[in-house]
């Protein structure tokens, strides 16, 4: 177990300076005495965090919220700090070691923080925790890769404000496109991300957008909303859902 801490100005840079440098020659170590030696971090909480492997992002943000639930939620998303210094103490995972013995490096957003909603999204922990804290388990369409990995729900849904905070809509994400046929098949829809599909994740996305100018979105159920969408969806919903229609219908 080892004590919360934040990086500092300084070791925040020195982190995203190896980042940059881990591009060039994917064989370089990662700093780890940035974790515990001034003037590169400091403690944050008393709060202990485990050097533990998670097999999704999702087991991460479940283990994350536990861990800060005490500290406010405003106080988390806009310490840069202390999810770089999570981003470092949990770096083996985040960027893992291939067979050759080097590191695939994604864009530096995956580990260095930005607050801004629009880049937020993309760092690897933070998003696992928001997602997770947001959602509970319904996160499982977007959090159920490795750590690693940024899936399409995460890049298309979570940067898209009106979307990701409106949990009717990450209701209506999770019944079209998640499959629950019990643990061993669990996982995402085929086709589900395919632009080839009729009814795949870019057109819900274009629908909603559209149905937001005129419904409160934010008001209605998540049956009420699979109702209104077009018939290229039936083949996605349940189909309780399809046979019924919507008692907002006579406002289309």
């Amino acid at each position: 177990m080892t004590n919360l801490r934040v990086l500092t100005p300084i070791g925040t840079k020195e982190f995203a300076d190896f980042i940059v440098n881990l591009k060039k020659d994917s064989s370089i170590s990662p700093p780890t005495h940035l974790l515990e030696e001034a003037p590169y971090s400091k403690q944050f909480k008393e709060i202990e965090i485990e050097q533990r492997t998670f097999a999704t992002r999702l087991e991460l943000g479940e283990y994350l919220l536990n861990c800060l639930e005490p500290i406010p939620r405003d106080t988390l998303i806009e310490n840069e700090g202390l999810w770089n210094w999570l981003s470092l103490f949990w770096f083996d995972q985040l960027v893992p070691v291939d067979a050759t013995g080097k590191r695939k490096v994604g864009e530096i957003a995956r580990y260095v923080y930005n607050s801004h909603y629009r880049t937020f999204y993309r760092h690897l922990v933070a998003a696992s925790w928001d997602i997770y804290s947001r959602y509970g388990a319904q996160s499982k369409i977007f959090l159920s890769t490795s750590l690693d990995i940024n899936n399409k729900f995460i890049r298309e849904l979570a940067s898209r404000q009106n979307l990701i905070s409106n949990g009717n809509l990450i209701d209506v994400v999770q019944i079209l496109y998640w499959r629950e046929d019990g643990k061993s098949r669990e996982g995402i829809k085929r086709g589900a991300v395919s632009k080839k599909q009729p009814g795949n994740l870019w057109r819900l996305i274009a629908v909603l957008n559209q149905l937001d100018t005129t419904y409160d979105l934010f008001d209605m159920s998540p049956n009420d909303i699979l109702r209104l969408l077009p018939d290229e969806f039936n083949s996605w919903k349940p189909d309780q859902v399809v046979k019924k229609k919507s008692r907002f219908a006579m406002f289309r």
